[in-house]
């Protein structure tokens, strides 16, 4: 028995199996795509990560060399101060 279209239920049922095996073809090849996607955000992900610690370290040993002048510096300080303030006798 046809329809209002001429289409019999069975001939309805394979086009739109049809457009439906299309739409699944299109969206795997979108997910294929996305996957891509993903593979390269996590390799940027990981090269960020890498930076972030090598960004870190440097950071610490700043923090470290830093405070080793500012040691010096306060050594340094307190002998000037202490020439300031007493001086050596002359002729010593």
């Amino acid at each position: 028995m046809n329809g209002p279209n001429g289409y019999s239920r069975l001939d309805r049922l394979e086009l739109d199996l049809e457009k439906l095996v299309g739409v699944v073809q299109q969206l795997a090849g979108q997910v294929g795509v996305l996957a891509g996607h993903v593979g390269l955000l996590t390799d940027h992900a990981q090269a960020t990560n890498a930076f972030l610690l090598q960004t870190a370290e440097a950071q610490l040993k700043l923090a470290a060399a830093q405070n080793e002048t500012e040691d010096r510096l306060n050594a340094l300080i307190k002998i000037v101060d202490g020439l300031i303030r007493n001086p050596p006798a002359p002729g010593t």
